[in-house]
């Protein structure tokens, strides 16, 4: 659940995109999201964690150490075939 925060963080990116009319408002999401989510999470007799201390910074490129070696693997795929389409 900590990283689902990083859902709902603004990035200029897609603020610009959704000025646009090309992006989705997150923020427009974020009550249906929680209720799919309560409802899942009682169905399964789950409570809900409660927030933590997570600064989401993925929309950033700033990423964790794990996330490197995810990255690094996927990235040599596509430098071993450069014409491949995915």
């Amino acid at each position: 659940m900590p990283y689902t925060q990083e859902f709902w963080t603004d990035w200029g990116a897609q603020a610009q995109a959704v000025s646009a009319g090309t992006g989705a408002d997150p923020g427009g999401l974020l009550q249906a999201w929680n209720t799919e989510v309560d409802a899942a999470l009682a169905e399964a007799t789950l409570r809900r964690p409660a927030p933590a201390g997570f600064l989401p910074r993925g929309k950033e490129g700033l990423h964790s150490e794990h996330l490197g070696y995810l990255l690094a693997e996927m990235q040599s795929l596509a430098r071993q075939h450069p014409d491949a389409t995915w």
